[in-house]
């Protein structure tokens, strides 16, 4: 094959390539503004219900109602998070996978916040763990992957 020819046919590759994510990325968008518009309508009934509710159990009701909101908004923000991180990072969860297959879904999302070198402090927050809760992870999850005192975890990390 010609060089030129090779050149173009890897050209042609690497845009279909971008093509393919993108479309995957636009997918997950509609799939996210489907699931956004169900969960407003969700929500406006349930405050239309609140409406025709004694007066002791809308407390509850809008108790229920506020952590259904956090839970919703926290797992759209980690879905955009991880489908960005994997286009950034493309090897690190192949890597992470192959060295250690035994880890959990929190584990891997914790994993992914050490290799972008985030506090603890800032894990804590966009996770609503306590910090403590966080260093327990942490140490957890080094213990899991058999990893010395003396080895950095967040350098470990890098090398995926």
């Amino acid at each position: 094959m010609e060089p030129n020819a090779e050149k173009l046919k890897e050209k042609i590759e690497a845009l279909e390539n971008e093509i393919a994510a993108k479309d995957r990325e636009l997918n997950t968008k509609v799939v996210q503004l489907l699931h956004a518009n169900e969960l407003l309508k969700s929500i406006v009934l349930r405050l239309e219900d609140l409406n025709n509710t004694a007066a002791h159990e809308k407390n509850q009701k809008i108790k229920i109602l506020i952590a259904d909101l956090i839970n919703v908004t926290s797992d759209d923000l980690w879905e955009q998070f991880e489908i960005t991180f994997v286009k950034v990072h493309p090897s690190f969860y192949t890597g992470l996978f192959r060295k250690h297959p035994n880890l959990t879904a929190n584990e891997r999302k914790l994993c992914a916040f050490i290799r972008m070198n985030f506090s603890t402090k800032d894990i804590s927050n966009i996770t609503r763990q306590t910090i403590r809760s966080i260093e327990m992870a942490r140490f957890r999850l080094r213990k899991k992957m058999e990893l010395p005192r003396s080895m950095n975890l967040s350098k470990y990390l890098q090398n995926f």
